[in-house]
């Protein structure tokens, strides 16, 4: 039981992890999008267009 338990937790830390290690990491200058490009993107949680719409 325990070890169901503790895989558990070591794949949800790994997700949380790397997903805040994502955010964190800085575009590249030269790959930014246009803006027409995200008018016609239906992704929704993408992090780059919410920053775009903080700004």
């Amino acid at each position: 039981m325990w070890p169901a338990i503790a895989t558990v937790f070591i794949i949800i830390a790994l997700y949380l992890g790397t997903y805040l290690l994502n955010r964190r990491t800085p575009q590249p200058v030269d790959a930014a999008p246009s803006s027409e490009a995200c008018e016609s993107c239906m992704n929704y949680s993408c992090g780059f267009k919410q920053r775009m719409e903080e700004d």
